[in-house]
């Protein structure tokens, strides 16, 4: 069983969390800008805003719907619900992000992403980069989900301050987002 938190460790972890949704938010954006209109990326610039994006698809993801095996520093979604988010969130088996079954994203993710395997190199499937925008849009959906979800003083936690060198989205922002 996972131990709880405290409230400010809590509160503290929002933050690193906002900068990934941010991240993610903002990688997207450069991959519809690098991403041709043939959809291939513009080499360089592109290869590395898909990169980009993907490893943020991978947090944020990782963050929604932890692996089976959590480490007992990741910072999960639960930790801000008690538990709630996962009883009422949509249903991992059902998610299709960009049209692909949540764990056939994860999959992919890590064997093109985030390690050097043989699958890579003999994917016979397009690649992952064709569907980031989708898969990113995905998932940012879930995220609006997520913060929605949130009771106060946890909603709070995520909504940028005028201290906050983040000019990331207060929850109510991502309301009107989609």
């Amino acid at each position: 069983m996972r131990r709880s938190r405290p409230q400010s460790e809590c509160q503290q972890a929002a933050a690193e969390v906002r900068f990934e949704l941010w991240a993610l938010s903002q990688s997207l954006g450069d991959c519809r800008e690098a991403l041709s209109p043939a959809g291939s990326p513009d080499w360089a610039p592109g290869a590395f805003a898909v990169e980009c994006c993907l490893l943020h698809v991978r947090n944020v993801l990782d963050f929604l719907y932890p692996r089976l095996r959590v480490h007992a520093d990741d910072i999960v979604a639960d930790d801000f619900t008690a538990g709630r988010w996962s009883r009422e969130r949509p249903d991992a088996a059902a998610v299709q992000l960009a049209g692909m079954p949540l764990q056939r994203v994860r999959q992919r993710l890590d064997k093109e992403l985030a390690h050097l395997t043989y699958s890579r190199v003999h994917a016979r499937e397009e690649q992952l980069w064709e569907h980031v925008v989708s898969i990113a849009e995905d998932l940012l959906t879930l995220a609006r989900c997520f913060l929605r979800s949130l009771d106060e003083p946890e909603r709070s936690w995520f909504a940028a301050n005028p201290n906050d060198e983040l000019p990331w989205l207060v929850a109510s922002q991502l309301d009107d987002a989609g």
